[in-house]
């Protein structure tokens, strides 16, 4: 996606972002507090002292600071779609059961994350099955590849 491409998102999705975001530059504010407390340590000190606290509070920033900026591109750019109230075609911010062929059930939301965490139940509208799903309705089999391996869904509900 091109750097200045508008990032599609539903209202909901918005506020989740924003209130991501303020959580998150708390979390950064306490842990580069908690850092300075500790003062300048060299990396790779002995591992049994007290400079395993500092160098793990040097990884969370850094992560910190990597999703903020991930978060603020998406904020900078909104596209914000309409949620039409009691709409059953998969769309961004959709809750969606699936069921595959191999029996396995999952509730998936569809949202604007390029890593999506199937296991907790979101997947990325990039996506292979999001791709597939995307504006199918409840009731309908669908057929998709991924891992180049062809791949069929019934879709149980959309919410």
């Amino acid at each position: 996606m091109p750097a200045d491409a508008p990032v599609v998102m539903t209202k909901k999705q918005y506020s989740r972002l924003k209130r991501e975001r303020g959580e998150l530059a708390a979390r950064l504010a306490r842990a580069e507090e908690q850092l300075q407390k500790l003062g300048p340590r060299e990396l790779g000190a002995n591992r049994e002292d007290p400079d395993i606290l500092w160098e793990e509070l040097l990884i969370q920033i850094a992560d910190a600071r990597r999703r903020l900026v991930e978060i603020d591109g998406w904020l900078a750019r909104p596209q914000l779609i309409p949620r039409k109230s009691g709409s059953q075609q998969i769309t961004l911010g959709s809750r969606v059961t699936v069921e595959f062929l191999t029996g396995d059930r999952r509730i998936l939301t569809v949202n604007i994350t390029d890593n999506g965490d199937p296991q907790a139940g979101a997947i990325s509208y990039r996506c292979e099955l999001a791709k597939a799903i995307w504006n199918h309705r409840a009731g309908e089999l669908v057929r998709f590849v991924s891992g180049g391996q062809t791949r069929e869904v019934r879709i149980l509900s959309v919410r």
